[in-house]
Parts: structure tokens; C-alpha cells; sequence
């Protein structure tokens, strides 16, 4: 991986260390982050995030393995799966947004979880549009 940044005067040493210090474990990534979570909030909420990560990350798994969608069996399952997550979304993701906010205000737990549904959902607004281009 190298970074280049043309007509910087950054050299390849300095965006080297730039990103290692920017990396996990790195200087600039030690301490603050990883404590402020574990301070702000209490462990039985650090681990129903947890959970929710590993529900959306099955279910992101199974929708994304659907890809490229070849068969009539693919897709039957990108669409159920798409669904799959909306449900998620809605009875699991909302529901503890909801409480986070009541509890902690600003303190924002699920902007990646989002993220990742986002990039599924625009995936599947994508597939489905070309699906229906073909159609016609």
C-alpha cells in the first residue's frame, strides 16, 4: 500500500507514518477512543452492541454472498435477505438507537451498523434497477 500525494511536498516516509500512527495500536489511535467507550458507557450496553454486530454482520454475510446474482435461487434470497435486514433495522438497530439516545444524548453507538445496511441497501436499489432494464 503506498499513498501519494503529488504536489504536497509530502514525502512516502511521512504518509508512512501518518498511517501507521493512524492505525490500530498506533500513537495516535492509543487511549482515548477505546477508554472514552468504556467509560461512557456501561459494559451490559457494550455488549448488546456486540450482539447487534454479530446479527447484522450474519446477515450482511448471507446478502452479500448472493452476489453476482446469477440464478433465479440468488435471486430469491438477495430479496428475502434484503428483508432480512430492513426487519433487523427496524425491531433490533431502532429500538436500541432509541434507548442509547435516551440514555447517553449525543453519544452515536450504530453510525457504522448503518453504514453497512446503507451500502447493502444501495447494492440491492443498484441490482434492481438493472434487473428491471433488462426486463423491458
Amino acid at each position: 500500500f503506498i499513498l501519494y500525494l503529488p504536489d504536497t511536498g509530502f514525502s512516502h516516509n511521512a504518509a508512512s507514518s501518518a498511517i501507521t500512527a493512524l492505525s490500530p495500536g498506533g500513537l495516535l489511535m492509543q487511549g482515548g477512543g477505546q477508554q472514552t467507550i468504556n467509560q461512557l458507557v456501561p459494559t451490559d450496553v457494550q455488549s448488546e452492541l456486540k450482539h447487534l454486530y454479530t446479527a447484522a454482520g450474519e446477515l450482511l454475510r448471507h446478502f452479500w454472498s448472493c452476489f453476482p446474482i446469477n440464478t433465479p435461487f440468488l435471486e430469491e434470497k438477495v430479496v428475502k435477505m434484503k428483508s432480512n435486514l430492513e426487519r433487523f433495522q427496524v425491531k433490533k438497530l431502532r429500538p436500541f438507537q432509541e434507548k442509547i439516545q435516551r440514555q447517553y444524548l449525543s453519544t452515536n453507538l450504530t453510525g457504522h451498523l448503518e453504514e453497512m445496511l446503507q451500502a447493502a441497501y444501495s447494492k440491492f436499489q443498484v441490482w434492481q434497477t438493472r434487473r428491471m432494464m433488462r426486463k423491458t
